[in-house]
């Protein structure tokens, strides 16, 4: 599947990020288009402006876990964009 940012369909790059083993003072990240970056540093990983039309369900369903999710802007809600947000994996609680 394309979709409309140009990029297929394709979780083998997530599953790689998540096996990176990074250095003090790297990071890793995977550009989905648009606005879209999953960002990897040391061992957290945050997802910035990730929704339906840069992230497909099977990518969705490789991420084994965000610590932090961002929304720098806001769509309309004929996007579903909450809705959308919802089936990433759910955030643990930071102490």
């Amino acid at each position: 599947m394309e979709y409309a940012c140009g990029r297929k369909s394709d979780s083998a790059p997530i599953h790689e990020l998540f096996q990176l083993t990074l250095n003090q003072n790297e990071l890793a990240f995977i550009y989905l288009g648009f606005a879209g970056i999953i960002l990897k540093v040391n061992d957290r990983v945050l997802a910035f402006d990730v929704g339906k039309e840069c992230l497909h369900q099977d990518e969705i369903e490789a991420l084994e876990h965000l610590d932090v999710q961002f929304y720098s802007h806001t769509h309309s809600m004929s996007h579903s964009f909450l809705l959308e947000a919802l089936r990433l994996p759910a955030l643990p609680r930071m102490p």
